[in-house]
């Protein structure tokens, strides 16, 4: 009984979590990586990495990708890594290639506010709710309230940091600059949009020789995790909408180097 209350604890603790996601997983992960490099080298395959970008399709990805006990899928012609938050651009070696999906900044930010309003039904999410996060979701009944106090810069200072909980592109992907290299040199293979999931799922397939037997989720299973329930309201007003899309300017920039470079749909 004590252990398993220890265990259910630590499994929930916010600290705990941190720890296990900047530093054991990550280990664990580097280690693996040195062997599975060996594997490449001798069987002639290209190591690939999905670098997991919050909001923009992971959970799908990670159900249709990971392998028991999270070993890399191994196809015809690659060894592909699947990764959490934590793996970044910057953690690429030469020679190693990387895939990743991407989302409309406006709709990646509408869909974190509501999937972590939504926890204030789930114990689990509520104990990690945030002195901001309890502001936020107390004062404003929908996301447009927020953002037009924003607008209106009637929002305290301490609680503004809130529209930052998507967490930036530059993030996991660096400067402007170092995508571009890194599309240039042949790092980055291939960027697929949230918006397009299934089809784009499609074409990494093909690009990847992953098994036809390999398929995302049933669109069920994904919706009773992370989808937003019909009684919340998604709608922005023009105003917030503009607001949001100069505040993530910077995303939008690497969506349109993106597209100069055709990885990503015209608009």
């Amino acid at each position: 009984m004590i252990v398993s209350k220890l265990k259910k604890f630590v499994d929930r603790s916010r600290f705990f979590m941190r720890l296990r996601n900047k530093y054991y997983i990550p280990f664990v992960v580097k280690i693996l990586l040195s062997y599975y490099r060996c594997i490449a080298k001798k069987n002639k395959k290209i190591i690939v990495h999905y670098i997991y970008i919050s909001k923009t399709g992971g959970t799908a990805l990670k159900y249709a990708l990971v392998q028991k006990k999270r070993k890399p899928l191994t196809t015809r012609t690659h060894i592909i890594f699947i990764h959490d938050h934590w793996f970044t651009l910057s953690d690429v070696r030469p020679g190693e290639q990387v895939f990743f999906f991407v989302r409309d900044p406006v709709k990646r930010f509408v869909s974190r506010y509501y999937q972590r309003k939504k926890g204030n039904a789930v114990d689990w999410y509520k104990n990690r709710w945030s002195v901001i996060d309890k502001y936020i979701y107390e004062t404003y009944e929908s996301v447009n309230d927020f953002v037009n106090a924003l607008c209106d810069n009637i929002v305290p200072e301490k609680f503004k940091t809130f529209i930052a909980l998507t967490g930036s592109y530059s993030r996991w992907l660096g400067t402007t600059a170092h995508i571009i290299q890194k599309i240039e040199d042949g790092t980055i293979i291939f960027v697929g949009q949230q918006e397009y999931l299934n089809e784009d799922f499609e074409r990494l397939k093909l690009l990847l020789s992953i098994p036809e037997q390999v398929t995302l989720p049933p669109v069920e299973n994904i919706k009773k995790s992370n989808s937003i329930p019909r009684a919340f309201d998604t709608s922005l007003s023009d105003k917030s909408v503009k607001y949001l899309q100069s505040y993530y300017a910077k995303e939008y920039e690497v969506m349109n180097i993106l597209r100069q470079y055709n990885l990503i749909r015209p608009e």
